[in-house]
């Protein structure tokens, strides 16, 4: 806040003084001359206090339209975060409990909805924001999982439910449904299913067949009809896998085996070692952050046209960046610590060469990591430790990572033990200090996100916790 404190010249300069001998002269109580001059002083006085309390108000105006101007950059960069995994809505205060599902074990989002499982195979359709059922979709024999939106950038987050039946020849029936449950169509597919993708507005299965061959096949979910099928040349044994690349290809392999698939036609199309390119995030100039899946992990920045940047070799230490970030941070393979370097160059900005550091959040202004026994806030730019904050040795430690975090851009939620049960501890991001805490149920043993909300799993419950 400004404080402008306003004085008046006249008055200053009014201080008990001996009078003019004019002033002497004049009758008691004043000529009309000497009235009007005491008037013209009292006008000149209330311009002169009202151009200062006119500046001081446009000073104050200034200042009060400044900090409007960063709280609503601040703010809409914020609403840019809640796009991203792990970001919730503004929870300056304790979250309270929204809904609970009893009996449930397991829950994805898919579109506006939560897809909640139990360990006997049921699975129903529920609202995110009410826990209102929409659907029930699992049970008797029939198992129901979310299928995951591709890595290809501009695809939106999956809205698809896929509900698989085993065939007596090995095979399975795949129903595939909408987020209120709507039947949309219906697969067979010859065997185990490897990898279920949605890739645009359809469904990739890949498929080991009995006779442990490969079959890859693209459907329309509304029709069912197969756009193409392709047998590979790949023999699938346990070891087998499949990866959507960057350029709209799948990749799979089985021992030293390989072979690539163009997404479009399903043709299969030459490769190299560097075959396996995963993109991890779209940055808001459109460009990409990108895994090189070869026999060392690389990662790398690439231009919107597909140009790479720069290369280094290392893990992603973080899985999705704040839009406003300037750097990437990447774990090192062949030595202890995190490397940070530069978007737009390359260069490695600064280091931590700690082996038992691992990263939990990344935005623009600070990067968090835990430290052992500790939880750590860095300054990303300059490398600077901003504040240090034990980290109580729990079950919770070890499922602490950049996939588990939660944080509404000002805050991020740590769960901790407490004597009398765990607790969800919102830690400051400026300072290190604790801004709320609120219990959770004693079997929990996981928290993550949900479309903007905290979701608590463990013990056979689904409770979903948000803003009040």
């Amino acid at each position: 806040m400004v404080v402008v404190e306003l004085t008046d010249a006249d008055d200053a300069s009014a201080s008990p003084s001996a009078p003019s001998a004019a002033d002497a002269s004049r009758p008691e109580g004043g000529t009309p001359s000497a009235v009007g001059g005491a008037s013209d002083r009292a006008r000149r006085r209330g311009r002169r206090t009202g151009a200062l309390a006119l500046a001081a108000t446009l000073a104050v105006g200034a200042v009060v339209a400044a900090n409007v101007v960063e709280q609503r950059a601040e703010a809409a960069r914020r609403a840019a975060l809640v796009d991203l995994p792990g970001v919730v809505a503004p929870l300056p205060s304790a979250p309270v409990e929204l809904w609970r599902a009893t009996g449930w074990s397991e829950a994805d989002v898919v579109g506006d909805a939560l897809l909640v499982r139990g360990g006997d195979g049921g699975a129903e359709l529920r609202d995110v924001g009410t826990g209102a059922v929409r659907a029930v979709v699992g049970g008797d024999g029939r198992a129901c999982t979310v299928v995951p939106a591709s890595a290809i950038p501009g695809v939106e987050p999956s809205s698809l439910v896929s509900c698989r039946t085993q065939q007596r020849d090995g095979g399975y029936a795949v129903d595939l449904l909408d987020a209120d449950g709507a039947a949309l169509a219906s697969v067979v597919l010859p065997g185990e299913v490897l990898l279920e993708q949605q890739v645009d507005d359809d469904v990739v299965h890949v498929v080991r067949t009995p006779d442990g061959s490969v079959q890859v096949r693209r459907t329309e979910p509304a029709t069912g009809d197969e756009r193409w099928v392709h047998r590979s040349s790949v023999r699938a044994g346990d070891d087998a896998w499949a990866v959507v690349a960057v350029d709209r290809v799948l990749v799979m392999g089985a021992d030293s085996s390989r072979s690539a698939v163009a997404l479009d036609d399903g043709a299969e199309v030459a490769r190299t070692e560097d075959d396996g390119v995963v993109v991890l995030d779209v940055l808001p100039d459109g460009r990409r952050l990108e895994a090189v899946l070869a026999l060392r992990t690389r990662m790398r920045v690439s231009s919107p046209d597909g140009d790479v940047l720069f290369e280094e070799e290392g893990g992603p230490a973080t899985y999705t960046l704040d839009p406003a970030a300037r750097e990437v941070v990447l774990r090192d393979l062949t030595g202890p610590g995190l490397r940070v370097h530069d978007l737009a160059s390359g260069d490695v900005v600064w280091t931590i060469e700690d082996d038992d550091v691992w990263p939990v959040l990344h935005l623009a202004d600070v990067l968090v990591v835990t430290a052992g026994h500790q939880l750590q806030g860095w300054d990303p730019r300059t490398g600077q430790r901003l504040w240090t904050r034990d980290l109580p040795a729990s079950q919770w430690s070890s499922v602490l990572g950049p996939e588990s975090v939660i944080t509404d851009g000002a805050r991020v939620m740590v769960p901790e033990p407490a004597s009398d049960g765990p607790e969800l501890v919102a830690v400051d991001l400026a300072s290190g200090d604790d801004s709320w805490r609120v219990p959770l149920p004693d079997a929990a043993d996981r928290v993550v996100s949900a479309r903007g909300r905290i979701l608590v799993l463990g013990g056979g419950d689904v409770v979903v916790l948000g803003a009040r």
